[in-house]
């Protein structure tokens, strides 16, 4: 059985996220992660925080297109393909990669 990747970001920003919307608040400059939790199934939590690398287990789950899951997947696809993307050089995962709790 495929793996699944589980994580979670928390952000801050200049701008108001429930006024703004997700779109806006990702696209703007001043947004940026404080930290990535992330693990793996049912593995240990393990934390990324601004300066580290990538976690290999990222790369691999992009790489393998493993599923990632996330609670209101879309802040966190937005926020990866927005900061963590350009600003930290995680891979962008394909859009059939994730699946939502929130939504289910």
């Amino acid at each position: 059985m495929t793996p699944t990747l589980h994580i979670d970001f928390e952000t801050r920003s200049a701008v108001d996220l429930k006024k703004a919307g997700a779109y806006v608040y990702a696209e703007d400059p001043s947004t940026d992660v404080w930290c990535a939790a992330y693990c793996v199934d049912d593995g240990p939590v393990q934390m990324w925080l601004p300066g580290d690398k990538t976690p290999l287990i990222v790369q691999e789950a992009i790489d393998k297109k493993w599923l990632i899951v996330a609670h209101n997947a879309n802040f966190e696809r937005v926020i990866w393909r927005h900061v963590l993307t350009p600003k930290y050089g995680w891979p962008e995962p394909k859009l059939t990669q994730w699946r939502c709790t929130m939504a289910m």
